[in-house]
């Protein structure tokens, strides 16, 4: 990770959690025995609202901006969107 960004470590007390930017949710299914062994199956689905995945409210894709990496991407909105909308005109024509 880098000083701009750091990974989003976001999670519920329901065991909901922050996994590339969206929320989901482990299952857990009952043991199940194999032999001399049990295991245990966890299941990871999506948190869905009307079957729509939800995005975390804390990070944007799975991290989360540190203060000198907003500045940074301030920067470049304001003094390099104009440069690189003139370098794809010159492009297309």
């Amino acid at each position: 990770m880098s000083k701009l960004e750091s990974q989003c470590f976001y999670r519920q007390n329901d065991g909901v959690y922050c996994k590339g930017g969206y929320l989901v949710k482990d299952t857990v299914l009952p043991l199940e025995r194999e032999g001399n062994y049990a295991v245990r199956t966890t299941l990871t689905g999506p948190v869905l609202i009307e079957d729509t995945m939800i995005k975390c409210p804390c990070c944007e894709e799975g991290f989360l901006i540190s203060s000198e990496g907003r500045e940074i991407l301030a920067f470049m909105k304001k003094h390099l969107r104009s440069m690189v909308q003139e370098i794809m005109e010159e492009l297309t024509q």
